[in-house]
């Protein structure tokens, strides 16, 4: 089959969602990238089966809650001290944002039933991202109806606040040559696949060792670097329903996220660019997304 490619380059969003699971902040995950590409899909008419992700920037955003005694030299701050210069160095305490994620509207919001209900954290980030979209080479693509919905869309629930102009490539190598640069974004089940055969341990034992143990895991014997985690799938805790509310009346279920391990590699040494592609099996209520690995 023939495909060209949809590049979306530079895209900068702004409030992002960094907090992909309750225990893990990280930047926008791939299965961002891919409901991404089915909602522009969706608006054009099109099928994008694959989609490739080039992380340029992420700047982490927080709470901040100034302590006062800690703004003096030696933190022995004394009430009519005028001797004791002001140093910020220690000032500054980090959280996430908005640990208070809700409050009562007249007790008739959601969290009416529980207080607990309104203590949600959350964390977001500002996020650089490109995004390479491979559609069929026979399919015709407006380029102001991809403008229009980049214009209004959100991407990780952020805005996206600025792009460089969006183009159509006929091969993935020129649509790489068109970013420059920037960090595929690429799947590496390889390697917690081999440290759980090596090992006997299970996934979530793999991924920790991957990400801080002293194992060496290329080929080379040298550690792989720019390793990281984010979700890569769901899976279903229930049987799908109806309920109430669910958009076009597609049944619903309840999931958690699947995380697992990814790497940024340089587009600029490497060339090319991993795709990433839908690997659901719904009999197990698991969706995934996989890429193809290119070392």
């Amino acid at each position: 089959m023939n495909y060209k490619y949809l590049v979306i380059p530079r895209m900068e969003v702004r409030h992002a969602n960094a907090l992909q699971a309750w225990w893990l902040v990280a930047p926008p995950s791939p299965m961002t990238a891919m409901g991404f590409s089915r909602a522009l899909g969706l608006r054009l008419g099109l099928t994008f089966d694959s989609v490739g992700i080039v992380h340029h920037n992420v700047e982490w955003l927080s709470a901040q809650e100034t302590n006062w005694k800690n703004m003096y030299e030696g933190g022995t701050y004394r009430e009519g001290d005028k001797d004791q210069k002001r140093v910020g160095a220690h000032s500054i305490l980090h959280s996430p944002q908005q640990m208070q994620g809700a409050t009562y509207i007249d007790q008739d919001d959601h969290i009416a039933g529980g207080f607990s209900k309104g203590l949600q954290p959350t964390m977001r980030c500002h996020a650089e991202t490109s995004l390479v979209m491979r559609m069929d080479a026979f399919d015709a693509i407006d380029l102001d109806a991809v403008n229009q919905f980049l214009w209004s869309g959100r991407y990780a629930g952020g805005m996206i606040a600025r792009h460089l102009p969006v183009t159509v490539s006929d091969t993935l190598d020129g649509a790489v040559r068109s970013i420059a640069t920037g960090f595929a974004v690429t799947d590496r089940k390889d390697i917690v696949q081999a440290i759980v055969t090596r090992e006997g341990v299970d996934g979530t034992h793999a991924l920790m060792t991957a990400l801080v143990g002293d194992t060496p895991l290329d080929t080379s014997g040298e550690r792989e670097s720019w390793l990281s985690a984010n979700v890569v799938g769901y899976t279903a805790l229930e049987l799908p329903k109806t309920r109430t509310g669910v958009r076009n009346d597609v049944q619903h279920a309840y999931g958690e996220p699947v995380v697992g391990l990814i790497q940024y590699r340089s587009i600029r040494v490497s060339k090319t660019l991993p795709l990433w592609t839908d690997a659901s099996d719904p009999p197990s209520g698991v969706f995934l997304a996989i890429s193809t690995f290119n070392p």
